[in-house]
């Protein structure tokens, strides 16, 4: 029976498929069975298994009229000794294996910094001082990186530090003796695949960005280990329980459109006001206090009434806005003190995702 299987949802991001069962042949086609509104298109790469790598010598006959062919053909066979590891690095460890210096939001965080990605990391700000941190489990031999950008966010050109469990960070250097700056995308679409011009020995990566695309750092990254490096690389990776749960609340609640949509809210003209006056209120609506998490947050709440707040040379309490109509002056209250409650508003938002 023919086995269809899933494959993009859109032109840019790289879908990795490890096969069910293991293909032995020379030719193979991909039959389209499904396909996006504009039509059918298609890039591949095609991933052999480390006992296979040995014996993979292939021959081609060139023609005369085949002089481009040839050229593709030999820059192949450059790649062709190497080995991706984080497409095959369970969901599960991504957390552990993927962190950085800042993120955006939730939405494009660490954890989607792996190539077949549908997401992309991007760093809160845009500064040389934002990394992608990868840690690969074990010391191996690193010999390449694949590099893609996501949305608008990119990274030109970039530096790479690396070091051994327990060791200090090291500047790739390439034997040059100083860090040494490397081309990466020039949009956000295409994927750069980079062999190192010296291997590098080891189990933690930073891709620093030097320069970045006029919308901000993005990334997502493969790492390509030796041939060699292959038979030896077992890493493991110890998860815990709270990491699968957060993985889990991820999924369940995207706060990159949950901002988006308060966002939206915060631009209503009426909004500030109704927050003001509606927010002492959330403490008292049972099924929200019904919630152990949801009872923390009201316990904090109780212990910050009384404090007064100053704003434009009006000084009130909380209870000074619960409910009084005849002083609704007193509702005019800075934007910023509304953030707080927004803040706390989102958290608990989180906090009922991870139940």
């Amino acid at each position: 029976m023919t086995q269809v299987m899933a494959a993009n949802k859109d032109a840019s991001a790289v879908v990795t498929l490890q096969l069910p069962q293991k293909i032995t042949a020379q030719y193979l086609r991909i039959i389209p069975v499904s396909w996006a509104e504009g039509g059918i298109g298609l890039r591949a790469e095609v991933y052999i298994t480390a006992a296979a790598v040995a014996s993979y010598k292939p021959t081609f006959k060139i023609t005369k009229t085949s002089t481009q062919t040839q050229t593709i053909t030999q820059t192949s066979s450059s790649t062709a000794q190497l080995a991706p590891v984080l497409a095959v690095i369970p969901a599960q460890a991504l957390p552990i294996v993927f962190k950085a210096s800042s993120e955006l939001d939730a939405a494009h965080a660490a954890t989607n910094g792996r190539l077949s990605s549908e997401s992309f990391w991007a760093s809160a700000t845009n500064d040389k001082n934002q990394y992608l941190q990868i840690n690969l489990g074990q010391t191996t031999t690193i010999a390449a990186l694949g590099l893609q950008g996501g949305g608008s966010r990119w990274v030109a050109t970039f530096r790479i530090q690396s070091k051994v469990e327990g060791g200090d960070w090291k500047d790739y250097t390439a034997g040059k003796g100083a860090a040494v700056v490397m081309a990466a995308n020039k949009d956000a679409s295409t994927v750069a695949t980079l062999r190192l011009p010296q291997p590098i020995t080891a189990q933690y990566i930073r891709i620093i960005p030097v320069t970045w695309a006029e919308g901000g750092i993005g990334l997502r990254a493969e790492v390509y280990i030796t041939a060699a490096a292959v038979a030896s690389y077992r890493p493991t990776f110890k998860i815990t329980k709270t990491q699968t749960q957060t993985k889990t609340s991820s999924k369940q609640l995207d706060c990159g459109k949950w901002q988006t949509w308060l966002g939206a809210m915060k631009a209503h003209p009426m909004f500030g006001k109704i927050m003001k006056t509606c927010a002492a209120q959330i403490c008292k609506d049972p099924a929200f206090k019904a919630n152990p998490l949801a009872a923390d947050y009201c316990k904090s709440k109780r212990e910050q009434e009384g404090r007064e707040v100053e704003s434009e040379g009006l000084t009130v309490t909380v209870d000074d806005v619960d409910g009084d109509d005849d002083e609704e002056q007193q509702l005019v209250r800075k934007i910023d003190n509304v953030k707080d409650t927004l803040q706390m508003l989102i958290q608990q938002a989180r906090w009922e995702a991870d139940m």
